[in-house]
Order: C-alpha cells, then structure tokens, then sequence
C-alpha cells in the first residue's frame, strides 16, 4: 500500500446515549487520538458546523503546497494553520438512540474527509451490511464484541490511515512516477515509519519536489526526511561547492555517508548549511534519507542514525 502522503491532526467524536458506555470508551480510546464524547445529535451537528469548511481550506492550501515553487514554505504555513486541529477524521455512533439512529446521522454527515464507525446491537447485523455496501458507513462493530476496546482502536487506526490517504491525494497526485513507486515499497514504507516515530512525528506531509517528508514532532520542532537515490546523491556531491559547504561536509557527500539539506537552505531563510548521516530505506532500490531536525525560524540540527558517523 502507498505510504500516506499526509498525516493529518486529528479528532474522533463518539455519540452515545448511555453516558456509561461513553465513560467505558473515554478508557479504552483516549489515548489513540483527541477525542469528543457527546450524548446527543444535536451536540454533534453544532460541533460539526464549520468541518466542511475546514476542510475546503485544509485542501486549499494543499493545492498551494503542490503548486507553489518553493513548497517547503507553503508547507510551513499549512502546519502553523491553526484550523487543522478542529478537523474531525472519524464519526462513531451508536445505532439505537432515542433522538436519531445511527445510520441516519451518519448520512447526514457524509461529507469528504470524514470516516464513520457504526455500533451495533445484535438486532442491527443486516441493517449495519446494508449501510456499509450502500456507502452510508465506512466500518461497524458489533456492540457485543469481545475485547471491543481494542477491536475499536484497531477499526479507528485504519480509518485514519484511510483518511490520510483521501485528504492527501493531491500531494500523491503529484508526484513523479519513480517517486511514486518508491513510496509503494513496503522496504520504504516501514524504515519511513520508523524514522518517524522515532521522532515522535505526530503529523507530516510527503512533498514531491523537493522529494521528503516534512513533518511536526510533538517537541514542537519540525524534521525535514530528505529522500534520495544513490545516483542522485553522487550528482549532488559535485553541486555542493556554490552552496557554501565546507571541504569535509562535500567529501561525506560525495562518499554516499551523508546527504545535505540543499533544499531547506535554497527554500527557507536562516538555514545554515548542514550534512545529515544517510539512513538506507531500501538497499534493493537504492532509497536513501537523512533526517534534518530545526526550529522555525532557527539553525538545523540532526540526530546520529543508526550506523551514520558524524559529517
């Protein structure tokens, strides 16, 4: 499967009329992502007011990132855009409810960049296949479900890796067909996630030109994952001069032991030039990164990886 071209802040809101079962569910899936607990329709339609709103904004300044000449810097403005964070990526409701079913409310909220999670009881199995093969929900679970908690935060991990994908189809769309196949690789995919969470990356977006992931850690810094073929690298290697680096950083370079952060320094100002250990992500393919860590506005810094020696 393509690595998800975003990863999006994201929000659940679960609706259920038993406040006991709402109490059970703030214990099992808290942790998983932030999360609204409502009792009635009514709570969720004023909570939803403005999604479909933000979300048209949210994918217009995708659109100026995949359009723009310099993307970095229209990427830096989409993660200072406050509105992310009120983006709600998946609905779960329970389907009996005095007010208004389940299915029916799930209808009536099915806009773009919304995945939706119905509950059911043993009555409701065929009504439940019924919503889903008419599109009117995009998972259920069975109330009575065994370890319910954790077959939930399952359902809801692949609703946000689904919703990720939708959300960011333009920057997907965008991009170069060997870039493209690079990012179907389960070799790139993995040693990516890897990087990512090792770096506690709570959102990212992969850009196509320059070729990276430009993502969010939870330190509030922000980590740049240059990516790289080792032909490519070699050609950069004997660029780097105009760009000011010193004779070691170029050798590094030039020796496959370190990528440069050429497209930070040419895109945004107050970057220093600066080498980063490579990490391979696919000795097969020959895809190479190297993880560029700074602040906004500040000075890159980069942490050792794994096998990576100092420039």
């Amino acid at each position: 499967m393509l690595f998800p071209c975003m990863r999006a802040s994201s929000r659940i809101s679960f609706i259920d009329d038993d406040p006991s079962f709402l109490d059970a569910m703030v214990d099992a899936v808290a942790s998983v992502r932030r999360c609204e607990f409502l009792h009635h329709p009514g709570d969720l339609d004023r909570l939803y007011a403005e999604q479909e709103d933000l979300l048209r904004r949210e994918q217009q300044m995708l659109a100026r990132i995949v359009g723009a000449e310099s993307p970095l810097p229209a990427a830096l403005d989409y993660f200072a855009w406050p509105g992310r964070h009120a983006i709600f990526s998946v609905l779960v409701t329970d389907q009996v409810m005095p007010a208004e079913d389940g299915v029916s409310l799930c209808e009536r909220h099915g806009h773009f960049g919304l995945r939706r999670i119905l509950l059911t009881g043993a009555a409701d199995a065929d009504l439940a296949v019924k919503a889903f093969n008419q599109g009117a929900i995009e998972s259920f679970l069975p109330k009575q479900t065994r370890n319910l908690g954790f077959n939930l935060r399952r359902a809801l991990q692949d609703q946000f890796l689904h919703n990720s994908a939708e959300r960011g189809r333009q920057l997907a769309m965008q991009m170069r067909r060997e870039r493209f196949a690079a990012l179907e690789s389960a070799d790139v995919s993995n040693a990516l996630m890897v990087i990512l969470g090792r770096g506690r990356v709570d959102e990212y977006l992969v850009l196509g030109e320059p070729f990276g992931v430009l993502g969010l850690r939870s330190d509030g810094r922000l980590s740049w994952i240059q990516i790289e073929t080792r032909e490519g690298l070699r050609e950069l290697g004997e660029s780097l001069a105009e760009f000011g680096w010193d004779a070691p950083g170029m050798a590094s370079v030039r020796a496959g032991e370190a990528l440069p952060n050429v497209e930070l320094v040419s895109q945004l100002d107050g970057i220093a030039p600066a080498v980063a250990p490579v990490e391979t992500l696919s000795e097969a393919e020959g895809v190479l990164a190297a993880e560029f860590v700074f602040d906004w506005p500040g000075t890159v810094s980069w942490r050792t990886l794994p096998g990576g020696a100092a420039a």
